[in-house]
């Protein structure tokens, strides 16, 4: 299976793209940790964001797996 980002972005897995630019390097890391707070800040500031994303990925594949 070949899966890139923008595949997982366009099929509505993911819903960033983090660019490895910089990869194994601390601004890299710094991005990164910085990117990972405003995620949690997210999830702490709107009560519904978790359930809605819960509910996508279980919706995953549902349209190939009903029956017709």
């Amino acid at each position: 299976l070949k899966l890139t980002a923008e595949d997982a972005a366009r099929f509505g897995i993911a819903e960033e793209i983090i660019s490895e630019d910089g990869l194994g390097g601390k601004a890299f890391y710094n991005r990164l940790g910085e990117r990972i707070g405003r995620e949690l800040e997210a999830l702490m500031e709107d009560s519904g964001l978790l359930q809605r994303r819960y509910d996508r990925f279980r919706s995953f594949g549902r349209k190939y797996t009903e029956k017709r």
